[in-house]
């Protein structure tokens, strides 16, 4: 049975925030090889005015994009030699996030971490407030009443890469946000994004915020994306291609950035979630 962590308390600016994830991939248009060059055994025919032979078949057409390559056929008479040759078009590979009007995946922030082992959960993470934290069957475990957040331990430059978590189980209660966020003093957020009241909201230090309907079928994943002076929020199915909402302007980058798991519900009702891969694809 694992074993249960408390938060110690801290102090914690209010704020409504939101959280993301963060992964690196490299993606390509896919292509196969070209198509196979196959050909008909030769034949001869002769009539009584003339004689024609036809040679091999001819070379079979190239098939499409990573497709085989067609067969080819050699006719003859009397009058004529005819040879054709055909290709099936090839199937190519997978179409480019970009292609499908989606953002891709890019490199991550800081640490990564699976949640395999509660081990290595503490060597990474300080774990603040009062609720409790347990690392069960692969994933984390978040359960409280009031504000309680894991603070990595790893700081990193918030630019040109990405903050993203899996989510596992969401929160029964509506109004229990589970939050991703990023910042630079103990218990203060820059840049959170959120799941809350059937919305996922991202938002910045002075409550400036950007947010969309959550859809628990096509947001399994959470994003926040640092680059050219914004900071973009998303989300995702797979963690592969991501649909962003909306962005914030980041004038400066500020080292020493850590980031959050957060949970917190202003009723004080005792709820949980469980969350994975934080920082991985």
């Amino acid at each position: 049975m694992p074993s249960m962590l408390m938060g110690r308390s801290q102090m914690w600016l209010p704020l409504a925030l939101v959280g993301a994830a963060c992964v690196e991939v490299n993606f390509q248009d896919g292509t196969g090889g070209s198509g196979a060059s196959t050909s008909d055994s030769s034949t001869s025919t002769s009539t009584s005015t003339s004689m024609t032979s036809s040679a091999g078949g001819a070379a079979a057409g190239a098939g499409g994009l990573g497709g085989d390559g067609g067969q080819s056929s050699s006719s003859t008479t009397d009058v004529s030699n005819t040879m054709t040759a055909t290709g099936a078009g090839g199937v190519g590979g997978a179409p480019s996030c970009e292609s499908l009007g989606l953002a891709p995946a890019v490199s991550p922030c800081g640490i990564a971490q699976s949640f395999a082992d509660e081990s290595s959960f503490l060597a990474e993470f300080d774990i603040n407030g009062t609720g409790l934290f347990e690392v069960e069957n692969g994933a984390l475990r978040v359960e409280g009443s009031s504000l309680t957040w894991a603070e990595s331990t790893t700081t990193f430059e918030f630019v040109d890469c990405a903050q993203t978590i899996k989510i596992v189980e969401l929160p029964q209660e509506a109004s229990t946000a589970l939050r991703l966020s990023v910042g630079s003093m103990p218990g203060v957020s820059l840049f959170n994004i959120t799941v809350q009241n059937g919305q996922v909201r991202g938002r910045n230090d002075v409550f400036d915020s950007v947010e969309t309907p959550f859809d628990p079928a096509t947001m399994s994943f959470l994003r926040m994306r640092a680059a050219s002076g914004e900071v973009f929020f998303g989300t995702s199915l797979d963690g592969d291609c991501w649909e962003e909402f909306g962005s914030l302007p980041f004038a400066q980058a500020v080292p020493g950035m850590s980031g959050r798991i957060t949970f917190n519900n202003e009723a004080n009702l005792s709820d949980s979630f469980r969350v994975d891969d934080y920082c991985i694809n």
